[in-house]
């Protein structure tokens, strides 16, 4: 069997998504939304946070109809760890989740109330 890193999670954000825009090498326009997500544990009062990061169109829907404290699903989530050296010769690690798929996990009356008129006359 061959290995796999895939993960799904549904959590609270912490932030609003914060969008950013970058030109590959090919000149092209890079689009990635990161946020951090709030998963609660099993264990009542636990809380553990996570890094997530999203690409390209779907990153520009992420943060124009998510905020902070809505609930959210990711599925198909691949692990990514990044490994640096500080200056001051500290070895340090982060993880970041690569989203594969999303969606919202709200009632549609919390997502009203958390967004406003931004669901009005959308499809």
């Amino acid at each position: 069997m061959a290995d796999m890193n895939c993960c799904s999670f549904t959590g609270r954000l912490v932030d609003d998504p914060k969008l950013e825009y970058s030109t590959g090498a090919d000149g092209k326009t890079i689009t990635r939304a990161g946020f951090r997500l709030a998963v609660g544990r099993r264990k009542q009062g636990e809380t553990d946070f996570f890094n997530f990061t999203l690409w390209g169109r779907g990153a520009e829907f992420f943060t124009k109809y998510c905020g902070k404290g809505q609930r959210v699903g990711l599925s198909g989530c691949r692990a990514e760890v990044n490994e640096w050296t500080t200056r001051e010769g500290e070895k340090r690690r982060d993880v970041r989740f690569i989203v594969g798929d999303w969606h919202f996990a709200d009632g549609k009356r919390d997502a009203e109330t958390a967004h406003g008129d931004a669901w009005e006359g959308e499809a």
